[in-house]
Formats: C-alpha cells, structure tokens, sequence
C-alpha cells in the first residue's frame, strides 16, 4: 500500500511519532514470530518471544525503569506502573535508543526514543493517569512542532 514509505518519510522529516505495542514492534528490522519477518527497519534490531518461564503473555500492570530522560515521561515518576499485553520484545541494535525497561523473567525495553521518534512496549491508553498523561507530553510535543 507505501504505508511503509510514507512511514519512514514522515520520520525522516522530523515529524513526531509515537508507537504503541504492535506499533513498537513493527518499527524494527525483523519479527520472530511464526517464522523470520522483515519490519519497517526505522530502527535497528529483532522482536523476540519473551523468555521461555513466564506466563505469556504478559497481561497486566508493570513498572518501566527510564534508562534515559525523554518528554515522554514528563512529570511521571520513575518505576511508575503501565498496562503491558504483548508475547514478544524488542531488542535494539543500538543501546543508545533504549529509554525504558522493565522486569519480567527477563529485562526489556519497554521505551525506545531517537530524536523524533519514540515508541512504547505498553498500553498507555489503558495506563490510567499515567498513561494518559504520557499521551498528553506527545501531544503537547507534537504541538511544539
């Protein structure tokens, strides 16, 4: 459909995007599930099944760990609880882009950001107020723009 392309041009302009959960996933290089499967390659790196032990998926409320300061999590406490539903994770090529992480069995990145692009593992519209108030640092980015 050039979804793909228009995608990357819109990043590559410089204009502010937010992916959440599938869209976070779809933002990689290449998917590992049912199978090896090209992604958008914006960012470098694989989706993984999260580690073998673990109920999965992993529904519920957890915790993200910033790694790196983003406006995304203006006014939003460290370890703060997020509503997760996912089978898989990302693992970026580049560690400089990792924002968040969180424990589950493993650690994950949760929150990925490079410049104008930023991408959640989580819920935030079944966050809560802190989701909802993720949501409203993207937009009032997007409206800096």
């Amino acid at each position: 459909t050039g979804m793909d392309v228009a995608l990357h041009e819109v990043v590559e302009r410089g204009v502010p995007f937010l992916g959440i959960c599938l869209g976070m996933q779809l933002l990689f290089s290449e998917g590992h599930e049912h199978g090896k499967h090209p992604g958008l390659d914006i960012v470098a790196g694989t989706v993984d099944r999260l580690e073998e032990g673990v109920k999965i998926p992993h529904m519920g409320w957890n915790t993200v760990e910033k790694n790196a300061p983003s406006v995304l999590f203006e006014g939003i406490p460290d370890e703060s609880f997020f509503y997760f539903a996912h089978s898989y994770c990302v693992k970026p090529a580049d560690p400089e882009c990792i924002a968040g992480a969180t424990r589950y069995g493993m650690e994950f990145v949760s929150v990925v950001a490079r410049d104008n692009l930023f991408a959640v593992q989580f819920h935030p519209e079944k966050s809560g107020g802190l989701g909802l108030r993720l949501l409203e640092n993207f937009v009032a980015l997007v409206g800096r723009k």
